[in-house]
């Protein structure tokens, strides 16, 4: 990389057993949450909240 190049992180989070009860269902809550992270304005953390 070069001088005057960024990197920006966007991030969905999810937790067991408080926001699902399953893999499948934390993975499928974090990936919601990071798209929401993106369309938001990116470089950013976004939790779900049931």
């Amino acid at each position: 990389m070069s001088h005057g190049e960024s990197i920006t992180i966007s991030l969905g989070v999810a937790s067991w057993p408080s926001d699902a009860m399953n893999i499948a269902a934390v993975l499928k809550c974090s990936d919601e949450m990071l798209y929401k992270a993106k369309r938001e304005g990116r470089n950013r953390v976004e939790a779900y909240r049931p």
